[in-house]
């Protein structure tokens, strides 16, 4: 449960890297996603936090991309780049 909030932790920080040509990024919200990924992680928080960091206006849109990636791994949507559709379909599961 604690790895798990972590992942989430790390959704949270804005992105702050600067452009590297072809170097790869070693950055805790990409291994973040990497891990939510990979292991299947579709708690409610993991998702919460996927679809609250759409709003990052200053990610690179790869970044988005492997956010949208993750939703659409993890919740087998695909609503794409679209917020508004993320944020309705995520209000529309949680009302009674």
């Amino acid at each position: 449960m604690v790895a798990d909030m972590c992942r989430c932790d790390y959704l949270r920080d804005p992105w702050t890297s600067k452009a590297n040509r072809a170097e790869k990024y070693i950055e805790p919200v990409l291994a973040a996603l990497w891990a939510m990924r990979e292991l299947g992680q579709e708690d409610e928080a993991t998702v919460a936090a996927l679809i609250a960091r759409l709003d990052f206006k200053d990610d690179p849109k790869w970044v988005t991309g492997d956010v949208v990636g993750a939703l659409t791994d993890l919740t087998g949507k695909r609503f794409g780049y679209d917020r508004d559709a993320w944020r309705r379909w995520w209000r529309s599961r949680n009302q009674p």
